[in-house]
């Protein structure tokens, strides 16, 4: 393997997990990002139906400090996140999961 392709896999593999806080809620969520595949199908729900993917996404992807899913799973979990919860929050907390790795997030890595 080439040593490019090392660093690449490093960098990727350093900021996969990620946090953000949460003031409104007082709390920290915590995630992983997700990979070139999970991406791609995410990107393609979202053209089909941006609700069911954002709210999926955050669903299935936040998580406590231990790594367990904070909403839990099922029907009724996704109906009141799309429909009972401020809708910004969600988006933020979406976008913070399918942010790219940075100079930033890497910062944030370390803090944590």
């Amino acid at each position: 393997m080439s040593s490019v392709l090392d660093r690449a896999k490093a960098h990727f593999d350093s900021g996969r997990k990620g946090s953000i806080d949460v003031a409104e809620w007082n709390c920290k969520i915590h995630f992983t990002r997700p990979n070139l595949g999970e991406h791609i199908a995410f990107n393609a729900e979202n053209e089909k139906d941006r609700k069911h993917a954002l709210v999926t996404l955050v669903q299935e992807r936040s998580l406590d400090e231990k790594g367990e899913r904070i909403f839990g799973e099922g029907a009724k979990v996704y109906s009141e996140l799309a429909g009972s919860v401020d809708p910004h929050i969600l988006n933020r907390i979406a976008q913070a999961i399918m942010s790219p790795v940075t100079e930033q997030t890497q910062g944030e890595i370390e803090k944590n």
